[in-house]
Formats: C-alpha cells, structure tokens, sequence
C-alpha cells in the first residue's frame, strides 16, 4: 500500500487537483489525438517540456516526474535506434563488419525520432493527467464521458490491486535474494521466470477470494457511478486557456 499511498499523497498536493478532472481528462485525450496525428517532432517534445514545467510549478517532486518519464524514454530510444537501421533508402553512414554491412538511413532518423517525441509527449500528458488527480476523480470524469460501465469497474479494481501485486511481486524479489536467486545472469534469468509465474499465480487467487468477498456484500454484476458537479468560473477560464493552448498546437504541428 506504500506505493498506492505514495501517489495518492503526490496528486492530492498538487496544486492542480482543483482543476476539474473532467477537463483534465477531456484536453488530455485532445492532446493526445493532436500529437499522434502531427508530422512535426518539435509539438510533442514542447508539450513534454510545458508539460513537466507545470508539473514541477504545480508542486510534483522532480524524483516522481523522473520515474514516470524514464520507461517512456528508453522505449522511444530503443524506437530511434531500431528505425535508423529499419527505415528509409537514403544512407546517413555504413560500415563494414565481419558479418556484413551496417547502414543508418537519414529517413529512419527523422522518423524514429518522430515516433520518439510522441512516445514522450504522450506520456507525458498521462502523467499531467495522474499526478493532477487521484483515481476517485478520474473515475468520475470517465462516467461522465458515458465511458462504458465494465470499462470503470475494471479500471476501479485493477487500480485497487495493481499495487498490491507489485508489493506482492517486491516480496518474492528479496525472498529470492535472500536464498542466492541472482547470482549471475542465468540463475536470475530463472528467478525472474518464477517470479511472473508466481505473481501470475496470485492474480488468479486474489481474484476469486475478491469476487467471492464483493457477492457477499451484494455484488450485482455492475459498479454504478455518477458525477453531478458543476463547473466553477476557475474552470471555464482554464476550460478557455487549454483551448487555445490547443488551437495553437494545432496550428503550429500542421
């Protein structure tokens, strides 16, 4: 629960969880849309800079922003390098090895470099949008986007116990180490395996003793959520600068 209370603690500081979360989410998925649609590299890495910059103003610690963009960047490096070798025709260097030719093309670079501003410009939005709100508040705004029923009694469980299964999932880790596990690369290699099947294990027992815990207090198949509350002055104004934030984008990556 550590981890759950950790970023619970994190949204709930931040000086943007006043902000309607309805808002929040709506312009999130906008920038969402726009990034993955443009062609220029620059919108998508200014929304990752503007982005972490209000973060960093609305209170979010550095160390957490950091954790939550690092995944992000390694896979948008892997994408960069895998289409500097995979993609185009026009050759940007070449050489020769023992096994054979190694050629970088000029189109691979521009494009995975593309690829790798979206990556992060997308992510960068998800962690706007969770470091800003906590799950109640999100959940909310996606029953108030009609979001499908199943679709929020998932998101609400699988928030409840995802971390719940990465304490599980630490606990086997260190057991692991305690009894020599990750000697060398191999004998980690088979902890590593053991662990997911472990915690793979544990998803299916915490998942009958849950659903035979929520049939005993009434369970009826359905989570029903509503949200009724209405919009502040504050949030049509911020309603009218995130519009012409993304005008502007729009604007500026077509």
């Amino acid at each position: 629960m550590e981890l759950h209370l950790a970023h619970l603690e994190v949204a709930e500081r931040s000086k943007l969880n006043s902000l309607d979360p309805r808002l929040k989410l709506v312009f999130s998925l906008l920038g969402l849309l726009i990034m993955v649609s443009t062609s220029k590299a620059l919108l998508p890495l200014a929304v990752t800079f503007l982005a972490g910059l209000v973060l960093v103003l609305g209170g979010t610690p550095w160390s957490y922003l950091g954790k939550r963009m690092l995944p992000a960047f390694y896979i948008g490096s892997v994408v960069l390098i895998t289409q500097i070798f995979l993609f185009g025709s026009t050759p940007l260097f070449q050489y020769n090895w023992s096994f054979g030719q190694v050629v970088g093309y000029r189109e691979g670079l521009e494009h995975g470099f593309l690829l790798m501003s979206r990556i992060l410009g997308a992510m960068s939005l998800m962690v706007f949008l969770t470091a800003t709100s906590t799950i109640n508040q999100l959940i909310f705004a996606a029953a108030w986007l009609k979001v499908p029923h199943s679709m929020i009694e998932i998101m609400t469980i699988a928030y409840r116990y995802i971390f719940v299964l990465l304490e599980e999932a630490e606990r086997i880790h260190q057991a692991q180490k305690v009894r020599l596990g990750h000697q060398n690369w191999k004998s980690s290699l088979k902890s590593f395996g053991n662990l997911g099947g472990m915690v793979i294990l544990r998803v299916f027992d915490k998942s009958n003793k849950l659903f035979s815990a929520m049939r005993c207090r009434g369970y009826q198949k359905s989570i029903r959520v509503t949200y009724q509350h209405d919009f502040t002055r504050k949030d049509l104004w911020s309603a009218v600068v995130l519009t012409a934030c993304l005008l502007g984008a729009l604007i500026a990556g077509f």
